[in-house]
């Protein structure tokens, strides 16, 4: 019988660190929400305005939504105590510049 109470207590032990944590989580993800719509709606009125295709204002307002995401999830996983997913979030998108900056350079 010990040995179930052992197993459910190691369960149960980080799922409750998590509870104090939820509130200020959802906060975080409400107001990045909220940044996120903010920047778009600006970066959209901007390329908008300059001589750049509709179809790459398109592609680059999609790749910024993207990116300002992967960055909010990764300080949401920081909040949470998970720092090593925020670093592999943060390598990975590290990554993904370079291949988009790499490709972007024969565009030109």
């Amino acid at each position: 019988m010990n040995t179930i109470i052992d197993i459910l207590g190691r369960f149960w032990q980080p799922v409750a660190n998590f509870g104090p944590k939820i509130p200020g989580i959802i906060v975080s993800l409400l107001v990045g929400y909220v940044i996120i719509r903010i920047i778009l709606a600006i970066l959209h009125k901007v390329l908008k305005f300059s001589r750049i295709p509709r179809a790459l204002v398109s592609v680059v307002v999609s790749l910024a939504l993207i990116v300002m995401w992967v960055i909010l999830f990764a300080e949401i996983a920081r909040e949470l105590g998970l720092g090593s997913l925020a670093i592999t979030i943060s390598g990975s998108l590290a990554v993904l510049a370079i291949a988009l900056a790499s490709g972007a350079s024969g565009l030109a």
